[in-house]
């Protein structure tokens, strides 16, 4: 029987980190909003994410699918919060790579052109960009770019998709960076 394959895309939030996981169908498995209150003391904040975004995708193993898995890269521009939204970073990384999580990278600015067709897009526009591209509707900003980001590692991992090409300058983006070739869906 060969491989099946689930999507997953992460958008660390140190507050509310969406996390999607879907079939190369289109299926949605799961979208979460992870959310931590804002009086969490900052080492079990990043445990508790950590742990749960691990939880959710070993889940996704014991069905003997192969998870490739998605993940918002840093915003270099925000100031505010930088040095805790980088631990967080790092703590899904490291946690990933030690799981044996295949991954990759993707930008805000490539989440936002590969929804909308404009690396500078807003919030909301993801959102309506999600709904009327894939039909699929959220309440959080980041279970949306969660959910593009899991399109994007679709789209990484199946080359005969069809792309917008907005979508296959992202891709060609990514695929340049990766350490192994995702090909081969």
């Amino acid at each position: 029987m060969s491989k099946r394959y689930i999507y997953a895309g992460i958008d660390p939030s140190l507050t509310s980190t969406g996390i999607v996981a879907i079939k190369a169908g289109g299926d949605t498995v799961f979208s979460h909003d992870i959310k931590t209150a804002p009086k969490t003391a900052p080492l079990q904040r990043l445990f508790d994410i950590r742990h749960r975004v691990l939880t959710l995708l070993d889940g996704l193993r014991l069905s003997d699918y192969r998870v490739l898995v998605g993940i918002e890269g840093y915003a270099y521009g925000r100031v505010n919060q930088a040095h805790a939204l980088g631990e967080l970073g790092g703590v899904l990384r490291v946690a990933l790579f030690e799981a044996g999580y295949d991954m990759v990278d993707v930008a805000p600015t490539a989440v936002k052109k590969f929804a909308t067709g404009k690396g500078n897009a807003k919030k909301d526009q993801i959102l309506l960009a999600v709904y009327k591209k894939w039909g699929a509707e959220f309440q959080s900003n980041d279970v949306a770019d969660a959910y593009v980001i899991a399109q994007i590692v679709k789209h990484l991992h199946d080359p005969n998709l069809r792309l917008m090409k907005h979508e296959a300058e992202v891709i060609k983006t990514l695929r340049q960076g990766l350490e192994e070739d995702w090909g081969g869906a």
